[in-house]
Order: C-alpha cells, then structure tokens, then sequence
C-alpha cells in the first residue's frame, strides 16, 4: 500500500473508490486490477479507508491505533 513497497494485504470489499479533490488528501493508494484505489484519506482531522481495517488483520488494528492516536 503506498509508494514504500509495504506488501501488507488489506480487506477491500467496495468496486469503488473516493476521488479527494486535492491529491494532499490521499494518504495510501493501492493497485487493483491495474486501477489506482484511493485507500485512505485525511483532511483535517477527519479520516477515512476505503478498505476494512478492523477485518484487516494486525497491519489493519495498527492503523486504527495510530488513527487514534493523532492529534491532528
């Protein structure tokens, strides 16, 4: 997930992905099917995932901690 080469699996389920109107908004993209998904997005201090991370194992518990953990 991202440009860092991370090869964790996440639980995607939706075949659509959120088009944030400002790139700066995109904080990890994923590939499927040669698509570039929109996989998570901050603005503000709000955050979303277009994946499941509660159902994403532990790489999935460890973005829930540090999306808590953000004062931002």
């Amino acid at each position: 997930m991202g440009e860092t080469g991370n090869q964790s699996s996440f639980y995607f389920v939706h075949s659509f992905t959120a088009v944030p109107d400002h790139k700066e908004h995109r904080l990890a993209d994923c590939y499927y099917n040669g698509q570039l998904i929109s996989a998570a997005i901050k603005r503000e201090n709000l955050y979303g995932c277009q994946f499941h991370p509660e159902k994403s194992g532990t790489e999935g518990l460890m973005i829930l901690r540090t999306f808590l953990k953000a004062k931002n």
